[in-house]
């Protein structure tokens, strides 16, 4: 072989060792990455277990809705609590607006104002006299805040209800 072509051979041997080597090393980090998402998945997991447990098991009413307030917002979870104070089953509210827990005497001015304050994405704290299924008067500390998503958007409005 002559000279010119154990010089390219040579820088070839080379080009190829850096590769292998960038190669292992993309491997390594890749290797650390995937242990560091799954054991942050983990952990969000555990919390998420945590998180629900506390909504399910609360002693106060838990309500979520999605956040249209032209329509009326629909339920989109209800805890045991929220069936136990209502008397209504979470199929039966489930897609509902909560307009269906009110009645004749729950105050207008108060739901204006509920209103008003969701509206303007701010959180709302009031007294609200709400019906049961049965039709029996029951009056809650309410409160509701909105969720918003990564961009700031509220999505869905989560109240809890104190008899």
């Amino acid at each position: 072989m002559d000279t010119d072509t154990n010089d390219r051979i040579a820088r070839l041997e080379k080009r190829l060792a850096r590769e292998k080597k960038a190669r292992i090393e993309a491997e390594n980090l890749l290797e650390a990455k995937s242990r560091e998402i799954y054991e942050n998945n983990k952990k969000l997991h555990q919390e998420t277990r945590l998180l629900e447990a506390t909504v399910v098991n609360a002693k106060d009413g838990v309500i979520i809705t999605d956040a249209d307030l032209v329509n009326g917002p629909t339920i989109q979870y209800v805890n045991k609590a929220f069936t136990k104070l209502s008397g209504y089953m979470e199929e039966e509210v489930i897609g509902k607006t909560p307009r269906m827990l009110q009645g004749h005497d729950t105050c207008r001015d108060t739901l204006n104002e509920l209103k008003e304050t969701l509206s303007k994405g701010k959180s709302f704290q009031g007294e609200l006299k709400n019906y049961t299924k049965d039709g029996d008067p029951y009056w809650l500390d309410i409160s509701i805040v909105p969720f918003r998503n990564e961009d700031g958007e509220i999505t869905h409005y989560t109240a809890i209800e104190r008899n």
